[in-house]
Parts: C-alpha cells; sequence; structure tokens
C-alpha cells in the first residue's frame, strides 16, 4: 500500500473520531465507562500508548535504520499500565498528546526511503509486517475503539433524548 494511501486513512479515520469526540461534555469523556471499565479519555490514552510503540523504533529507524520495538507480551497488564500512566492528564492534555503522537508517527513514516517503508520488521504486538502494515495495525486498531465509542455515544444520545409518542 502506498504512503499517502496510508496516511490518508490514518487522517480520515482520526478525523472520525474527533468527530465522535464532538459535543460530548468533558466530564462524560473522563466518568462514563464506554468500553468495560474505560472511559474514553483511557481509550485515548491506550491508543496514544499504542502508537508511541511505533513511534519511538521508527525515529530511529529513520536515522540509523535500525527498527527496535519494544516487545510487549503481556497485552492487558500493558494497556493498564499505559492508562495508569495517563491517569492525571486531564482530557486537553490527552488529546494533545494524542495529536502529537499522530503528527510525529506520520512525519517520520513519510521520511523513510521505499526500501525501509517495504522492510519486513517487528510489530511491538507480536508479529511482523513492514511499515504499512504496522500503519495499517494501528488504523484497524483506531477504528474498533472508534467503532466502539460510537456505538456507546449513539446509544447514549437516544437514552438522554427517548422519541417521543
Amino acid at each position: 500500500m502506498e504512503k499517502q494511501e496510508i496516511f490518508d486513512r490514518m487522517h480520515h479515520l482520526r478525523q472520525m473520531l474527533l468527530d465522535t469526540l464532538e459535543n460530548i461534555p468533558e466530564d462524560e469523556l473522563v466518568s462514563e465507562k464506554v468500553e468495560g471499565d474505560w472511559t474514553i479519555k483511557e481509550i485515548l490514552c491506550h491508543l496514544t500508548a499504542w502508537e508511541l510503540t511505533v513511534v519511538n523504533p521508527l525515529i530511529a529507524y529513520v536515522q540509523v535504520n535500525d527498527f527496535l520495538p519494544e516487545m510487549i507480551e503481556d497485552h492487558d497488564a500493558w494497556n493498564a499500565e499505559q492508562t495508569a500512566r495517563r491517569k492525571e492528564m486531564t482530557i486537553r492534555q490527552v488529546l494533545h498528546e494524542l495529536e502529537t503522537t499522530r503528527e510525529l508517527l506520520v512525519s517520520e513514516a513519510s521520511l523513510l526511503t521505499n526500501e525501509q517503508w517495504e522492510r519486513i520488521l517487528p510489530a511491538p504486538w507480536g508479529g511482523q509486517g513492514c511499515i504499512a502494515n504496522l500503519l495499517n495495525g494501528l488504523a484497524w486498531h483506531e477504528n474498533e475503539h472508534l467503532q466502539t465509542i460510537h456505538t456507546w455515544r449513539q446509544s447514549h444520545l437516544h437514552s438522554q433524548n427517548p422519541p417521543t409518542r
């Protein structure tokens, strides 16, 4: 898959996520359980943390052609640790980290040569693939959580405004 095609997909999904968050009161973003025990804020922290697992080794890959991600064996424990590390952040800080991480991810990936883009690399979450595969994995992951948030929002809005008869 071409770089720009992937970047466009990632941009589109991120815009859909941000649009879905529009007009949700801040107190609901940080308190309403949307997916299991996770709030929207925690989901956003989770998305950022996983993107950082690719961003950090990607920076080295661009500079010295060495991609060495942290290999995450226990996803549940790692997810809990990452959201706990961001617990004290405000929603504005979380959204800022989400955006700056994505900008850095795309910026660094856009610097890759064709050879680097196509080389098979280890994925932090297990398995392997080229950078396109890793970025598509992150996009798939974001879409998965976007759908959950969207479904919650639709049911939440419906329960607040039941149809009149």
